[in-house]
C-alpha cells in the first residue's frame, strides 16, 4: 500500500475542515487549503471550529493488490 500526499496548485495539501453551524445546530465538513478559504467558501459567520483533517488519498499497486503477486 503507497500513500501520497494530494498536493494543489501552490503545492499546498487539502485539509478537510469541520465546524458546528450555530443556525442550523449541526456539524458542516468542508475541504479547502487553509481554515480562512474554508469559512469564506461557507460563506456564514455561525461557526465554530472543530477540526482541521489532513487528507492522504491511498494508492493501491495493482501488481501486489491484496498480498498477491500479479506479475
Amino acid at each position: 500500500m503507497l500513500k501520497t500526499n494530494h498536493q494543489e496548485k501552490g503545492n499546498r495539501e487539502t485539509k478537510l475542515f469541520k465546524f458546528y453551524d450555530l443556525s442550523m445546530a449541526q456539524v458542516v465538513q468542508i475541504t479547502a487549503t487553509t481554515e480562512r478559504q474554508a469559512r469564506k467558501s461557507l460563506g456564514k459567520s455561525s461557526l465554530i471550529f472543530i477540526a482541521r483533517i489532513r487528507l492522504y488519498p491511498v494508492i493501491e499497486r495493482a501488481r501486489n493488490f491484496g498480498g498477491y503477486s500479479h506479475e
